[in-house]
């Protein structure tokens, strides 16, 4: 029985080694239209067809009790691909903190801050507006910045497209649970 099972896992093995060495077509699939699928991104999505453009639309606005900031964002998708929070490779919004100096290299730095479904796929030419809301404690001493990322590929940023400033936060007067810009107007509490 051991030698009958052996010769059935070696002809199972051939059989698919062979039907993925069909040499007869040429074709191969087409990457930018599995990455354009309207459900999930399982491909990258070519850089030169991503295009975003944000717009801060309110905020930020302050949650004491939860030491939140909160932002309305408008998200345009000028660009040639659809972008969906979806599929092994999906996009999503980031919320990064730049260390003091600007850079990634210092404290407060944090590229995994926080991340942020699309609600629904970006076509071409569409806009959308959405929520974002972050833990203001760990921001302090940093410049907060919106990215998009398609996960496991690339920050959008790393293909020369503009991130959004969030703004540089501090508590006002040196008090817990209050949240101020650096230029001391202090932002108004979240309805």
């Amino acid at each position: 029985m051991k030698k009958t099972r052996l010769l059935g896992i070696v002809a199972l093995a051939a059989l698919l080694f062979t039907s993925g060495c069909d040499q007869s077509s040429s074709e191969q699939p087409d990457v930018e239209a599995v990455a354009a699928s309207p459900d999930a991104l399982d491909a990258p999505v070519a850089a030169e067809n991503i295009n975003l453009a944000y717009k801060i639309v309110t905020g930020p606005s302050y949650n004491a009790a939860s030491d939140t900031a909160v932002f309305e964002i408008q998200v345009v998708n000028n660009g040639k691909a659809m972008l969906v929070s979806a599929g092994s490779l999906p996009v999503h919004l980031g919320v990064v903190i730049k260390g003091g100096d600007g850079t990634m290299d210092t404290a407060p730095a944090s590229l995994d801050f926080v991340r942020i479904r699309l609600p629904t796929t970006l076509k071409p030419g569409d806009s959308l507006t959405l929520p974002v809301e972050f833990k203001v404690a760990p921001t302090i001493g940093g410049t907060v910045v919106l990215d998009a990322v398609q996960e496991q590929v690339s920050w959008f940023s790393g293909y020369g497209l503009p991130t959004l400033a969030l703004g540089v936060f501090k508590r006002c007067h040196g008090a817990d649970n209050t949240l101020c810009l650096m230029d001391d107007t202090e932002a108004p509490p979240a309805q």
